[in-house]
């Protein structure tokens, strides 16, 4: 009977540590750039604030206000815009940040 016992709760224990494994919190989709990703995670601060009305939806501010704000970011930070671009755009993005970037090349 303390046999059974001990290999059922093997048992569990093995089959509980797989789905552990599987419970990882860096999953496909996110990381600098990737379809999960909300602008917040890539641009935050002045950044985030030249292209994002709200950072949490993503809403984009009208064009002429971002043009306004671009203006007013370091070169550092402008670099910074065009290479997450880059990024984003090698993993065909859609959404606000797709639209954020195509406004970029413009600028």
């Amino acid at each position: 009977m303390m046999f059974r016992t001990i290999a059922v709760a093997a048992m569990a224990f093995g089959l509980a540590s797989g789905a552990f494994a599987q419970s990882d919190s860096n999953s496909a989709g996110s990381g600098a750039g990737g379809k999960g990703d909300s602008p917040m995670q890539m641009w935050k601060g002045p950044i985030g604030d030249t292209f994002f009305s709200d950072m949490t939806s993503g809403k984009l501010r009208p064009q002429a206000d971002i043009h306004k704000r671009w203006a007013k970011l370091t070169k550092a930070q402008k670099n910074k815009v065009h290479d997450d671009c880059k990024t984003v755009d090698a993993q065909n993005p859609t959404g606000s940040m797709a639209e954020a970037c195509k406004m970029v090349k413009s600028m």
